[in-house]
């Protein structure tokens, strides 16, 4: 088993309950789904909790359709029409690479595989089968 060099964490900023709870529902259109996140959030080891939180908040993501793009590998991208992350528009920048393996699930968010697994799993499926045969 490997193990990471990381140095202490520490003076990680702390987020609110309430601000968690609003960020959870957020992700989520299904309430049971966001408090689900926010449990399993909670129970979280705190060093965890505040490096995401730095990491939202510092904006420090990488482009990861960038990423990806440099890649000559099957690629799908599903996303919930209400997801408040995904933005579509910057979608459309990789349509030569993706499509026609963009797709959207409607009346879901963020969470869209547990939001909506059936039609998740089916879309994922057909891409694997088509992708991999």
């Amino acid at each position: 088993l490997k193990t990471l060099d990381v140095p202490p964490v520490t003076a990680m900023p702390q987020v609110a309950d309430e601000d968690l709870k609003k960020f959870c529902q957020y992700m989520s259109n299904n309430p049971e789904i966001s408090q689900r996140y926010f449990s399993s959030y909670k129970k979280a080891d705190p060093a965890f909790r505040g490096a995401v939180v730095k990491i939202i908040m510092g904006k420090e993501w990488s482009d990861e359709p960038l990423n990806l793009a440099k890649h000559s590998i099957p690629i799908m991208v599903i996303y919930g029409d209400s997801d408040a992350f995904i933005f579509t528009e910057h979608l459309e920048n990789y349509k030569s690479v993706w499509q026609p393996n963009i797709c959207f699930i409607e009346n879901a968010g963020t969470l869209v595989n547990q939001e909506k697994p059936e039609a998740f799993n089916r879309l994922l499926l057909d891409f694997a089968a088509a992708a991999f045969k």
